[in-house]
């Protein structure tokens, strides 16, 4: 019988109103690039500040944060026993930091290659259809610029029966990028000046992984 280990480590999301957080984690990164869904670069900077607090998860949110963690080491392990490799629990939400810039690694895999774990419901299928989405995209490019790893694995479970593998490259052009993007919204923090809101930039190109030709990101 395979030996499930469950662990569930519930990263630091505690609301703290008042009080800055000049940090950059992962989940900053589409923030400040533009292409998050769920918030603007100017309400980033203003939770930054400490002018707005961070929005408390509803009961529904919380229950599927949870049920999205416990999910996450099972897929973790999934995706070790097909590399025939031992679930190590010191690797899994491993913690990484340069300056300014941190963020919470879901499997630590090994010094070139990190695990990326995400939860979708079913009719965010067409979402992972070209690739990974840009929104968890420049999340995974966040770790890479605090990391020497070279590739990731990125592994989306859909509707709770389908799992999505994608294996993304280090870009330096998108690391580049995202390292100056940061930095400015970084100085718009620690001297209190409210950033401004550009035009959205053009989404990353995403590719099937049936199409031909070389592609910088997606490697599937």
């Amino acid at each position: 019988m395979t030996k499930i280990i469950v662990k569930a480590k519930l990263k630091n999301k505690q609301r703290r109103p008042k009080m800055r957080n000049e940090n950059i984690g992962g989940t900053d990164a589409p923030v400040i690039m533009g292409a998050s869904p769920w918030m603007n670069k100017l309400e980033l900077w203003q939770i930054k500040t400490g002018r707005r607090a961070k929005p408390e998860p509803t009961k529904e949110e919380r229950e599927r944060m949870n049920w999205g963690l416990l999910l996450e080491a099972l897929i973790i392990q999934e995706l070790l026993k097909e590399r025939n490799e031992e679930y190590d629990e010191d690797k899994h939400n491993f913690f990484v930091s340069n300056d300014f810039r941190v963020g919470y690694l879901d499997y630590n895999y090994s010094p070139d290659e990190f695990f990326e774990i995400k939860t979708a419901s079913s009719y965010k299928d067409k979402d992972w259809a070209l690739g990974v989405p840009e929104y968890y995209l420049w999340q995974v490019v966040h770790y890479f610029s605090i990391t020497k790893a070279k590739k990731a694995t990125v592994a989306c479970l859909i509707g709770g029966q389908h799992l999505i593998t994608q294996t993304v490259h280090r870009d330096e052009e998108l690391i580049k990028a995202l390292l100056e993007a940061e930095q400015d919204f970084h100085n718009c923090v620690i001297n209190d000046i409210e950033p401004e809101i550009e035009a959205v930039p053009e989404p990353v190109v995403q590719t099937t992984m049936d199409e031909q030709g070389f592609n910088p990101c997606f490697n599937g």
